[in-house]
C-alpha cells in the first residue's frame, strides 16, 4: 500500500510539473497553442512560450538556491536543478526556432559548394594525402569512375586504413561507396540538410540530381551562412 501512496505522490507531482506554462513541457506546450491561435503565427508563439519557460526555470534555480542556503539542503538543490533543466530544454527550443527561422527559405543550392573537387578512383592513396589534401585544404573529394560519382573520400576515411598501407592502396579502397551515402537534391531545404548531417553523424553531403552530382553541402557551409547573417544582424 505504501508503494502505491508514494507512486501516486509522484504521479502527481509529475502531471503537476508538465503542466508548467514553459516550452517544452505540456503546459508550455498549451500555452503555445493559445498564442499560436492569437497571432497566427507559430514561430512567434513557440518564441514566447520558451522565453515564458526560461523565466520560471530562473524563478526554479533562485528558489532552490534560497531554500538550499536557507537550511533545506538537498530539497533546495534539486529544485535547482529542476530549474536549470527547465532553463536547458527552453532555451533548446527556443535556440531550434532561431535557426529554422534564419535557414527559412534557404535551400542546399544557395549554400553548396558546385566546384566539388573530384579524383578518379584509381588514384594511388599515398599520393592523394601528399598531393591533394595537404596542399590543397580541401577535406571533401568526390571519387568518380567514367565521369560518375561512385564514393566519398574525407580524412576520415583515409584514417581507417593503416598508413604504411596507403601507397599500396588506391581511393576506391578507402571512400565511401556513393551507395551509403545520404544525398540530398538542389531544392532540398538547408535545415532539412542539416538535420540529416547530424542525424547520420557526417560532415557533408553530395548533392546529387538526376543521377550527376551538382556540389557537396557541408555542416561549416550552413554554420558559415548563419555567422554571416548573425554579423550582419540579419
Amino acid at each position: 500500500m505504501a508503494i502505491l501512496v508514494w507512486l501516486g505522490y509522484i504521479n502527481i507531482v509529475l502531471a503537476i510539473f508538465n503542466t508548467i506554462p514553459g516550452f517544452p513541457m505540456d503546459g508550455g506546450r498549451v500555452l503555445r497553442a493559445v498564442i499560436w491561435w492569437f497571432t497566427g503565427n507559430a514561430n512567434r508563439a513557440t518564441r514566447a512560450a520558451s522565453l515564458t519557460g526560461q523565466f520560471i526555470a530562473f524563478g526554479f534555480i533562485f528558489l532552490g538556491l534560497w531554500q538550499f542556503f536557507s537550511g533545506a539542503g538537498f530539497g533546495g538543490l534539486w529544485m535547482a536543478f529542476i530549474g536549470w533543466f527547465l532553463l536547458s530544454a527552453a532555451k533548446a527550443s527556443y535556440s531550434q526556432v532561431e535557426l529554422k527561422e534564419k535557414l527559412g527559405g534557404v535551400s542546399v543550392g544557395d549554400l553548396m559548394s558546385r566546384d566539388c573537387p573530384v579524383l578518379d578512383r584509381n588514384e594511388n592513396l599515398q599520393s592523394f594525402v601528399d598531393e591533394y589534401l595537404l596542399k590543397t585544404g580541401q577535406r571533401c573529394f568526390m571519387v568518380t569512375q567514367n565521369g560518375e560519382p561512385v564514393g566519398l573520400l574525407t580524412p576520415n576515411e583515409i584514417k581507417t586504413v593503416e598508413r604504411r598501407l596507403w601507397a599500396f592502396k588506391k581511393a576506391s579502397d578507402a571512400m565511401r561507396p556513393i551507395e551509403d551515402l545520404f544525398t540530398v537534391r538542389p531544392e532540398t531545404s538547408a535545415i532539412e540538410a542539416l538535420e540529416i548531417i547530424g542525424r547520420e553523424g557526417v560532415n557533408q553531403l553530395p548533392v546529387v540530381e538526376n543521377g550527376k552530382l551538382e556540389g557537396i553541402i557541408s555542416r561549416e557551409q550552413i554554420i558559415n551562412y548563419l555567422f554571416t547573417r548573425k554579423e550582419l544582424n540579419l
